[in-house]
């Protein structure tokens, strides 16, 4: 009965130490990842619109640093589109970034009225 007692602690203790282990190895994870933003985060251009509590948000990221010029951001006010003129090189481009409704007759009705 006390052995087996006994090895029922250690087990806990066990168990103990992993959930120890793992909360360090997620924390440093934790640590690279916003290392990592703070890198990237800098080099980049973030369009992004949410206007809801729905998960209708939507953005665009453009990296910095390359030969373009940012014309027209737009965004609409139902959160679901993100709309840029980019000039680059002498050709304009237009980037969308949309949300579409998930049943079928409400993204048609959507995309008739883009």
């Amino acid at each position: 009965m006390m052995m087996m007692m006994m090895m029922m602690m250690m087990m806990m203790m066990m168990m103990i130490v992993m959930m120890i282990v793992m909360m360090m190895m997620m924390m440093m994870m934790m640590m690279m990842m916003m290392m990592m933003m703070m890198i990237v985060m800098p080099i980049v251009s973030l369009y992004s619109v949410s206007n809801t509590n729905h998960s209708r948000d939507v953005s665009a990221i453009l990296r910095d640093g390359l030969n373009y010029e940012v014309l027209n951001p737009h965004s609409s006010d139902d959160g679901r589109r993100v709309l840029i003129n980019i000039n680059s090189e002498e050709t304009v481009l237009f980037l969308v970034s949309a949300y579409a409704p998930n049943k079928v007759n409400q993204r048609i009705e959507y995309f008739k009225t883009f």
